[in-house]
């Protein structure tokens, strides 16, 4: 059925006595095209709060676990001392008593940072320094052109979560003389 077969009940009454068939049916399909217009501009509404709702909740998810790493990064500053003094326990407790139990405090502690997401940087000697995430300390002199610009040794461990360096690995470079 299209609007022109529309069928006036000439003995409605739509409020004015007076109107014609032709009037009433002109009234009431401005009456119609409104409401879809109405409809349409409500519908439009909904689907950009439904939008902005959505995209909400992701930067709610998004600036939940940058929080979370910002902590998780501070935290571990506040504990690096306590991590290297620990470090250097273990070395003086070499052959001793104390030794074993220095060194499952030091595995409990990066078992926990491990779990929380925190990766060490502890460069090999002979990997290639990388200014991003290691700190050069020292240079040492060499004549092999193949180890120029290469770890010798690693003087603290560094630190980071996902690719922010919290501390970059204190280092010991050989220089080509």
């Amino acid at each position: 059925m299209s609007d022109d077969d529309i069928v006036i009940d000439t003995e409605a009454d739509l409020g004015d006595g007076e109107a014609t068939p032709e009037m009433r049916l002109k009234k009431l399909r401005l009456e119609r095209d409104e409401a879809r217009k109405n409809a349409s501009e409500h519908l439009a509404g909904w689907q950009r709060a439904k939008a902005d709702y959505v995209n909400l909740e992701r930067r709610m998810r998004e600036s939940g676990s940058e929080v979370k790493r910002i902590t998780i990064a501070a935290l571990v500053l506040d504990i690096l001392q306590a991590y290297d003094s620990l470090q250097m326990a273990v070395l003086h407790a070499a052959g001793t008593p104390a030794e074993a139990g220095i060194r499952a405090t030091l595995k409990q502690l990066d078992d926990a940072l491990v779990t929380h997401g925190v990766k060490k940087i502890h460069p090999q000697k002979g990997d290639a320094f990388d200014p991003h995430t290691h700190e050069p300390m020292q240079t040492v002199a060499t004549d092999q052109k193949e180890e120029d610009n290469t770890v010798d040794t690693t003087l603290q461990t560094g630190f980071k979560i996902d690719d922010v360096v919290i501390r970059p690995a204190r280092v010991t470079i050989k220089h080509l003389t």
